[in-house]
């Protein structure tokens, strides 16, 4: 769990790695990859947003549609009347997050969906928006927790990318490759 190649893979280089599961067939390599709904979870911070260059970079060589995914969870499992109005302010808040980052991205001819859940499994709710919106490609960032943290706090890209059945664009940000 700890000491995958692909993991120490991550953790050490400072560009994008796109990791594809190992098939049960041999892989066709003469056959054209179609990557045309691409997933990316975002925070809301900006190490997240940095997924957003290489991500629309890979999904330009194919003219693929975007969704931006923001999970927000909550501090308690909803539904909970007291906290109801605060679930709708975070959604909200999510919302108009999203739109921004939406908005310049289709200031670059690019088209793009946005999409708020609200779930204490954030990883989970990641893996069940691609399932349903047959995204071909998941791309987020890691923030290459380790360890204790790593432990303690989880990671919701590993989550992701062992759960993933569609290949998955994982990329360290800048600010962590230092």
């Amino acid at each position: 769990w700890l000491g995958s190649v692909a993991d120490a893979v991550v953790r050490r280089l400072p560009m994008p790695i796109l990791l594809v599961r190992p098939q049960e067939e041999t892989a066709n390599l003469a056959t054209e990859v179609a990557v045309r709904r691409i997933l990316i979870p975002l925070d809301g911070s900006e190490l997240a947003e940095q997924i957003l260059e290489p991500a629309t970079a890979l999904g330009r060589l194919t003219q693929a549609e975007y969704t931006l995914l923001r999970v927000v969870e909550p501090f308690m499992p909803p539904p909970h009347k007291l906290h109801e109005s605060l679930f709708d302010q975070f959604a909200r808040e999510a919302q108009i997050y999203l739109d921004g980052v939406a908005e310049r991205l289709r200031g670059l001819s690019l088209r793009v969906e946005t999409r708020v859940v609200i779930d204490q499994f954030a990883a989970a709710s990641i893996l069940e928006e691609a399932r349903v919106h047959a995204a071909d490609l998941i791309a987020l960032a890691t923030h290459c927790r380790g360890g204790l943290p790593r432990l303690l706090l989880g990671s919701v890209a590993d989550k992701v990318l062992r759960g993933a059945l569609t290949p998955v664009l994982l990329h360290r940000p800048l600010a962590m490759t230092k």
